[in-house]
């Protein structure tokens, strides 16, 4: 991005740099990764106008004699240093001068005429300065999977989506065209490999590809919910570890990081040879809990062996205890609730887990809480796949409140469904693309 800035006076040099790098911010730029250009500034100051250079332009207007006998000895305003403190203030330590008479007072003699003139205190004149971001420029693309989010995160980062066209050939092959120039620039495309999961997938994939061939500097595919994750090992003889195949198929298609929100296993980030940044979204969880949430009296439940890390994160958020459900499968899709490993008597359970498919466990876990003397039950879920019966399930469960948030997109699903709740995670995942874009730290935002 590069920004011009011209002023008059110092005091509007002053408001429109700040106003011109708050802008730059909400566009990307990192104050860091700033430099500024000074182009032509007047007057220096103690400078003192030789009697010859007097006589000379005396001769040439002779009305203004008073004036330049005025300004003979007159102290003038150190625009450079002012202008160096300026930036340098506002954290822009690259600063470049275009050339040494970008601060002679003789080159701006003139320039300083009208200030003092009319007796004002700034004697500085058409201050010049260019702000150029030396990051590539960000750009969003996003895929058919969940345009919504994809909208509220250009939103959020007040920016607009990449013009393209995706398409289906008659045999449903998929067609990805870009129509507009992004050569050179930093791209987020934004897709979710959910339902219909093979097609969002290699949508994903072209799209990758297509920017590549666009000469795109930087790829991130920013994957809100990451599909396959849940095959990340081999439980029983002869399957395949697809989420390992998939992070190798976006590695190849020429993607340079991913980010996602709540991997199934936090291990798959090694399945990739490229940077990925694992978002989360307990803290979202934690401030709609205890906002909406009255009781005193909760306790974090973790549906199941594996989600008990998930459980006591929001757990130590909210200052609770822990319980964990004993859950077995006896087939895929189904599972059987065995023990409660902990007092959940008369308390609010909240049971927390990053995707909820079939809804089978979840009813069941809750069910399993409510004969054991829960109070009451709500259900924190990052992933709302449900298929199926799901939706049924839940409207005729014990679950009080069932939170997830819209990294899939269930709007037409659940829209007449009341003790359902879609939270919205474009906030979370703007401010990260943001940072990623800017070299800053993503993690401190879990801080």
């Amino acid at each position: 991005m590069i920004a011009a800035i011209h002023a008059g006076w110092k005091g509007a040099f002053k408001g429109i740099i700040k106003r011109t790098l708050n802008f730059m911010i909400k566009k990307g730029c990192d104050p860091k990764n700033v430099t500024a250009v000074i182009g032509p500034c007047i007057s220096v100051k103690n400078y003192e106008v030789k009697k010859d250079f007097i006589k000379k332009l005396i001769k040439k207007d002779g009305k203004n004699k008073k004036f330049f006998k005025k300004i003979q000895n007159k102290d003038f305003f150190d625009l450079k240093k002012y202008v160096l403190s300026q930036l340098k203030a506002l954290n822009i330590k690259k600063i470049d001068i275009i050339n040494k008479n970008t601060f002679n007072p003789k080159n701006n003699f003139f320039s300083a005429r009208r200030s003092i003139s009319r007796n004002e205190n700034d004697y500085g004149r058409n201050i010049s300065v260019i702000m150029i971001n030396s990051q590539y420029l960000m750009k969003l693309l996003t895929g058919n999977s969940n345009k919504p989010l994809s909208k509220n995160i250009a939103k959020y980062l007040k920016t607009k989506l990449v013009n393209s066209s995706i398409k289906k050939f008659s045999d449903g092959e998929i067609y990805i065209e870009i129509n507009e120039n992004i050569r050179g620039n930093s791209i987020f495309i934004i897709q979710s490999i959910s339902s219909p999961a093979n097609d969002n997938l290699m949508e994903l994939l072209l799209c990758i590809d297509a920017l590549k061939r666009s000469s795109a500097k930087n790829i991130t595919a920013v994957i809100p919910y990451f599909g396959y994750a849940r095959q990340d090992r081999k439980v029983v003889p002869r399957t395949s570890i697809s989420a390992k195949l998939v992070s190798n198929l976006i590695t190849k298609a020429g993607a340079d990081r991913v980010v996602t929100v709540d991997l199934h296993a936090g291990q798959i980030q090694g399945f990739f040879d490229i940077p990925v940044d694992n978002l989360f979204a307990t803290p979202i969880f934690a401030r709609h809990a205890k906002k909406n949430i009255k009781s005193k009296n909760i306790i974090c439940v973790a549906p199941d062996v594996g989600g008990t890390e998930r459980a006591r994160a929001l757990g130590k958020i909210l200052d609770v205890e822990l319980a964990i459900v004993d859950k077995r499968r006896p087939k895929p899709g189904q599972s059987k609730v065995m023990n409660v490993i902990g007092n959940v008597k008369g308390k609010t359970c909240i049971i927390v887990d990053d995707i909820i498919d079939s809804g089978g466990t979840i009813v069941n876990a809750a069910k399993a809480l409510k004969d054991r003397g829960a109070k009451e039950v709500y259900v924190y879920i990052t992933h709302g796949v449900l298929s199926g019966e799901a939706i049924d399930k839940i409207k005729k469960s014990v679950i009080s409140k069932l939170v997830i948030t819209d990294t899939i997109d269930n709007h037409d699903k659940i829209k007449n469904v009341k003790n359902i709740e879609v939270l919205p995670i474009s906030a979370l995942m703007g401010e990260a693309i943001k940072r990623i874009s800017n070299s800053t730290s993503v993690s401190d935002l879990f801080k």
